[in-house]
């Protein structure tokens, strides 16, 4: 049985995480990636000091 993919492109959010990051607010104490796969988001904000 095939499934449809609800997103065509799935995998690393590496290439997105500063953009995502952009509209996090800026004195956020707390990032959880419930869903985090490689966490990419926030292996991006600890790199930036968000995190």
């Amino acid at each position: 049985m095939i499934f449809p993919q609800p997103f065509q492109c799935q995998g690393s959010q590496r290439a997105l995480a500063a953009l995502v990051l952009r509209y996090l607010p800026a004195d956020m104490t707390r990032l959880v990636e419930p869903f985090c796969g490689s966490a990419a988001v926030s292996v991006a904000a600890a790199a930036r000091g968000r995190a």
